[in-house]
């Protein structure tokens, strides 16, 4: 009971000092509470310089400017109202970590993606399974990622700019290689062969049509992928950008409307699927294209350097998998 009246008293300290900044005027604020935002804004610093995960709502810079705006201050036991209003909203800041974050008590939050609550773990039908492995287990990525900013419905401003700044880099690194892809097939199109003549027909077939080879169709199937993953990825960056999903409130409020954090992780990670997706089909066509009209030795010579690629590609892949799950 004695924890639960801490942890309510840096509310009640939270309103407080918000009741400060808004009437400031006439304002006593002794001398150690000025101390003790002192040695607050120092704790804070070290955390972000020594932590990837800092519980403060602010970055490295930010801390700094607010200490050298703190040393500015005229405090001379007592200060004048401007002063008085600064103080009260950094003291706020203070309040107001402390009481997300459990301050004091033992299951206190020592990082921002860690929960103080128990969160039973809902496992996942096989379609959703199925659907992941299709998109590369991207959604699962991009799940994990949610909830380490997502932490009992809480956002820290830090770690959720970041988290925005490096979705937007990636869409937009998505954008240029499906830009890069789309060339890449048209030219593989041009190369005289892929696209069978109009004069190429079959005995039994309509002669006002041509003959398609697999290696088109894997081009062009390539060639909508590239196109889906660059809509998704220029839809998604206009949405974070014109909504301001940057901005904690606009974040929190969009989040808690969503219903399961996996739907929007399966719908973030669209482009980077679509993509690979795309450079999938590429490759078939490519090889496809590798295997018309060449001779026996050019054949196994090809299929076996294709083959020793693709070994060392899922090596990979499975070094990689083993390395998520000792995390």
């Amino acid at each position: 009971m004695d924890a639960t009246h801490q942890v309510k008293g840096y509310s009640m300290e939270s309103e407080y000092w918000t009741h400060c900044e808004m009437f400031p005027h006439n304002r006593f604020i002794p001398p150690k509470v000025v101390e003790e935002l002192r040695r607050a804004m120092l704790n804070a610093t070290a955390g972000t310089l020594t932590s990837d995960t800092p519980t403060t709502p602010f970055t490295h810079e930010e801390l700094s400017k607010m200490s050298e705006l703190l040393k500015l201050l005229q405090y001379e036991g007592h200060c004048d109202a401007h002063s008085a209003s600064v103080l009260a909203r950094f003291m706020k800041y203070i309040a107001e970590k402390k009481f997300y974050n459990f301050h004091g008590q033992p299951d206190a939050r020592l990082s921002s993606d860690q929960s103080v609550f128990c969160e039973e773990m809902r496992g996942r039908s096989f379609m959703i399974r199925v659907l992941s492995l299709l998109l590369f287990n991207a959604p699962d990525i991009h799940a994990r990622e949610f909830r380490k900013v997502w932490v009992d419905r809480l956002i820290n401003h830090v770690t959720w700019k970041q988290f925005i700044t490096k979705l937007t880099a990636e869409w937009q690194d998505f954008t240029l290689y499906n830009t890069v892809l789309l060339n890449a097939n048209v030219a593989l199109l041009a190369v005289p062969g892929i696209i069978p003549d109009s004069t190429d027909q079959s005995s039994a077939g309509n002669p006002s049509q041509n003959a398609v080879t697999p290696a088109q169709i894997s081009s062009y199937l390539s060639i909508l992928a590239s196109f889906g993953s660059i809509i998704m990825g220029l839809l998604l960056m206009r949405q974070n950008r014109m909504k301001g999903r940057d901005n904690v409130e606009t974040a929190i409020a969009f989040l808690r409307r969503v219903t399961h954090v996996e739907t929007l992780a399966f719908i973030y990670s669209l482009p980077y699927a679509l993509l690979m997706w795309s450079m999938i089909l590429f490759i078939a066509a490519a090889v496809l294209r590798m295997f018309q009209h060449l001779t026996t030795v050019t054949n196994v010579l090809v299929g076996v350097v294709s083959g020793a690629v693709a070994l060392l590609v899922l090596w990979a892949i499975v070094a990689g998998w083993h390395s998520e799950g000792s995390d």
